[in-house]
């Protein structure tokens, strides 16, 4: 399926309007590079300029018109300027030279999937490069489902630990508890009786009064 784009150039900037035709045609060579969300890309172009020229990066899905993403300034005899009318993302960088072009992607996510080409503009004309398709995969819900039982597993196996810590040391204290309170300390009073006068001698018996105490 081919669909037709409308393009403006107007004050060295490309403006891509709604698609105007759609057909069906013959399928062609297309290459394709699969990412996983968060990964970085790279995507190159090949071309040979002699010439200063822009150069742009557009991509495309298939819900809306051609997004341009970037623009460079080639010179012959200095390095690429960045277009000032075109704002200039940190995640998208652009390089540029005679013989090919790239466009680096940090950090890929499922919005970043789709169709990319640049395109070169020498004073009034305009070329188109060949597409490279762009798929970053959405993260499986088998993948998350498993990161949450290994996260739940763990979050319950120190939850136990921490339980059963607690309640062996309440164990603990409560034994300390009962068998202080069985322990009897004795002490052992003496007291001297009255004399007792028998023949021959003086002698005392000591009394002993024990007394508990309990704690």
């Amino acid at each position: 399926k081919v669909h037709y784009f409308c393009v403006l150039c107007r004050e060295l900037s490309v403006l891509c309007v709604a698609g105007l035709l759609s057909v069906t045609g013959g399928s062609q060579t297309l290459l394709t590079l699969v990412a996983e969300p968060g990964d970085d890309v790279t995507i190159w172009s090949n071309h040979t300029l002699d010439e200063p020229a822009h150069i742009f990066w557009f991509r495309h899905t298939n819900v809306s018109v051609p997004h341009l993403l970037t623009c460079q300034q080639y010179k012959l005899y200095s390095s690429p300027a960045s277009c000032s009318f075109i704002p200039q993302s940190s995640r998208m960088v652009m390089t540029a030279n005679s013989d090919k072009t790239s466009l680096s992607i940090t950090e890929v996510n499922y919005t970043d999937s789709g169709l990319y080409y640049c395109c070169i503009q020498r004073d009034i004309y305009i070329t188109f490069s060949n597409a490279t398709f762009l798929l970053v995969r959405a993260s499986s819900s088998s993948d998350l489902f498993f990161m949450l039982t290994v996260v739940f597993s763990a979050v319950i196996v120190i939850l136990l630990g921490a339980l059963i810590i607690i309640l062996k040391g309440r164990k603990q204290c409560r034994d300390g508890s009962e068998q202080g309170a069985e322990q009897v300390n004795y002490a052992a009073l003496q007291f001297p009786s009255k004399t007792n006068r028998r023949s021959g001698g003086h002698s005392e018996e000591p009394q002993v009064l024990y007394s508990s105490v309990r704690h």
